[in-house]
């Protein structure tokens, strides 16, 4: 079984003492398929932000020290993204256990080619305390899209978007995915969940929500199988901020695992109905 999912992004090659570059080929995935380029792509860059930040860490190196992305803001998409390969490139500020990558990545080419996505990642140990701080047309639906790798969906709806704009799901502990996101310590990977949420709030406010773009979010807690979670969904048109989404995904014990915020360009004012009250399931 060839999955290789965590070897999307190559290693960085430092053009400078804080600057690197590498590439990011989704296709060295064998189910790329099975997910949206975004989520990919994505995933592709925290791959690299914490590639990139075990160079400039102190003591990880030696001390085969674990990182992971705690955070990502300011991520945007720009036009079609294509199928790549990409070239990802990224400059590092460091703070104190956490390193702040600041990343473009555009098609790979012998020229300059526009940016297609944009974000800046935080990455930190394992274990520290880190700080990430640092037009959408209307449609009457959104076709589902395929969140699963070798027929086990990755995550599965446990109650739908209602009139009190939250709904439940769990990650299934048989995706084979989770075999090596991580071996011994299944989690799902920060990126498939920041995107199936965004895929939700897309569903429940009735637009294409092909264009990923996120304002902030942070990654509290791991994600993982045999847990009940709750996703909350909360406007911010009132606060100022029209067309953003603060969501809390959280567990039935009040812990919260991911929060943040999602920015849709173009949509009006107030939460629509939900589209569809049946427990549909994406995978």
């Amino acid at each position: 079984m060839a999955l290789n999912f965590l070897d999307m992004c190559s290693l960085p090659v430092h053009t400078s003492p804080y600057r690197a570059c590498a590439e990011i080929d989704v296709k060295r995935f064998s189910n790329w398929r099975d997910l949206p380029m975004s989520a990919l792509l994505t995933e592709g860059i925290n791959q690299f932000a914490v590639r990139f930040a075990r160079t400039v860490l102190p003591k990880v190196m030696e001390g085969r020290l674990r990182v992971l992305p705690v955070g990502i803001r300011n991520l945007a998409t720009h036009g079609e993204l294509g199928l790549g390969p990409f070239l990802v490139e990224g400059d590092v500020s460091q703070f104190g256990p956490t390193a702040r990558v600041r990343i473009t990545v555009r098609k790979m080419a012998a020229q300059a080619t526009p940016i297609l996505m944009e974000a800046e990642v935080a990455a930190a140990v394992a274990g520290a305390a880190a700080v990430a701080d640092g037009t959408t047309a209307h449609a009457d639906g959104v076709p589902p899209l395929q969140w699963q790798v070798n027929d086990d969906p990755l995550f599965r709806l446990t109650a739908p978007f209602g009139q009190l704009d939250r709904y439940g799901f769990q990650v299934n502990p048989g995706c084979p995915l989770l075999e090596e996101h991580f071996p011994g310590f299944a989690v799902a990977p920060g990126s498939l969940v920041l995107a199936f949420v965004w895929e939700q709030v897309a569903r429940r406010l009735g637009v294409r929500g092909n264009a990923l773009r996120i304002d902030d979010a942070r990654f509290v807690r791991p994600v993982t199988p045999g847990i009940d979670y709750l996703c909350t969904l909360r406007e911010l048109a009132a606060d100022g901020k029209p067309g953003r989404y603060r969501f809390v995904l959280g567990s039935a014990s009040g812990d919260v695992h991911t929060q943040g915020v999602f920015h849709f360009a173009g949509l009006p004012v107030g939460l629509a109905a939900p589209h569809g009250e049946t427990a549909e399931v994406a995978a």
